[in-house]
């Protein structure tokens, strides 16, 4: 079970303080996701995107649900706002050989990047080559 962090106690003793802690979480989750930036290259699966729309709908819920969801909501917006100022990259840095190492070529890894995506969308040689004969003709 979650607890909730010292602050978040003290607002719930109190009268119309959770107003206050609604208030303050929602101002906080509108900051961070108007923060995350955009990659208009990774539409439809960039997660800027994602927090913007489907997370924030999913947890401006989970803050209106009322004070026995406080503890999840403190929690994952400490998470997002950790992750948007970069803490685990930091926390836990890695050399650029360890995301794929050698599998990346064979089980198709080095396919997932977005100049790899643009270039098989491109089509194959004979494709282009058709495509450019037939504007021609």
């Amino acid at each position: 079970s979650l607890s909730l962090s010292p602050l978040l106690s003290h607002l719930f003793f109190h009268s119309n303080s959770f107003n206050l802690f609604v208030a303050m979480a929602l101002a906080r989750l509108e900051r961070v996701a108007l923060s995350w930036p955009l990659v208009p290259s990774r539409a439809g699966r960039d997660l800027g995107e994602y927090i913007r729309t489907k997370y924030f709908a999913r947890m401006k819920n989970l803050v209106n649900a009322g004070r026995s969801e406080a503890a999840a909501v403190e929690k994952e917006l400490l998470a997002l706002e950790q992750l948007n100022n970069n803490h685990f990259r930091e926390k836990y840095a890695r050399t650029p050989s360890t995301f794929t190492g050698t599998a990346g070529p064979k089980w198709g890894f080095d396919r997932l990047s977005t100049e790899a995506q643009e270039k098989m969308a491109r089509g194959s040689f004979t494709e282009r080559l058709r495509a450019k004969l037939a504007k021609q003709e």
